[in-house]
């Protein structure tokens, strides 16, 4: 776990008003230090494919990889958001037969379409009513793998009840402290679950989702993750936030002047 390591540094996250000052971050350039990782970008991928891979393509590959994911019948995602977006995509090639999309966000539920998803289911329906139509997708078996991207620690009950015994759940959105829930401990138990937690990634995790943006750009429109565009100024910048709460968009963007 690098991105757990007491000495670590995370570009983006620290204050910019001490030097180097450049510390990543609404800029064009950025103070590397030494020892840090580095990739080289191919000339087949364009700033917009790109840059949401730092955040939410990475921390995909990286739950992916620590939760064992490998091929199988069925995949449920928890959230359609730009890691959404990317947990369709991934598990879909990775080897997934079926992907469950759910969201609130009808919107979305049809982008998650264009990305790999199979079934879209709308969240606000009951928790017994959702369950019962997991299962009717499932053959009564659950899925395989749940992977929660909400950021709402509501939905992780409704996770445990999705999974068939002996499945795995990657838990990547409900990061805010406090954020208690109440779940049946027999779910857990009884049906043999692995429960996985896992916040930021492995450098080489945003190089296999590089690799995978990369083979599948002609197959999935990862472009149209990132939007509107605003600049880079006061008012840009209060914008960008504004569309980003909205939730009307994914990932707003910054252009650096």
């Amino acid at each position: 776990l690098p991105q757990k390591c007491v000495k670590m540094y995370k570009y983006g996250h620290v204050r910019s008003d001490k030097e180097p000052h450049f510390t990543g971050g609404f800029a064009k350039y950025v103070h590397l230090k030494k020892g840090s990782y580095i990739f080289k970008v191919s000339s087949d991928l364009t700033d917009e494919e790109v840059a949401p891979l730092m955040c939410a393509g990475s921390t995909i590959t990286s739950g992916l990889d620590y939760g064992n994911f490998e091929e199988c019948n069925h995949v449920a995602i928890q959230g359609c958001g730009a890691l959404g977006m990317y947990a369709c995509a991934f598990t879909k090639t990775l080897g997934a037969k079926k992907v469950i999309a759910i969201d609130h966000n009808d919107s979305r539920l049809e982008m998650a379409k264009q990305f790999g998803a199979d079934h879209i289911i709308k969240s606000v329906k009951s928790g017994e009513k959702l369950t019962r139509e997991i299962m009717e997708l499932t053959e009564n078996r659950g899925v395989d793998f749940a992977i929660e991207v909400t950021g709402d620690p509501s939905v992780i009950n409704q996770g445990l009840k999705i999974l068939r015994v002996g499945g795995t759940y990657i838990l990547l959105g409900a990061i805010y402290p406090n954020n208690n829930v109440t779940i049946d401990s027999s779910d857990i138990i009884t049906k043999c679950l692995r429960i996985v937690g896992m916040h930021n990634y492995n450098p080489i995790h945003l190089k296999t989702a590089m690799d995978l943006v990369k083979q599948l750009k002609n197959k999935y429109p990862f472009k149209k993750l990132v939007g509107p565009t605003f600049d880079f100024s006061a008012d840009g910048l209060e914008n960008a936030f504004k569309s980003q709460d909205s939730k009307k968009s994914l990932i707003p963007s910054i252009i650096p002047s």
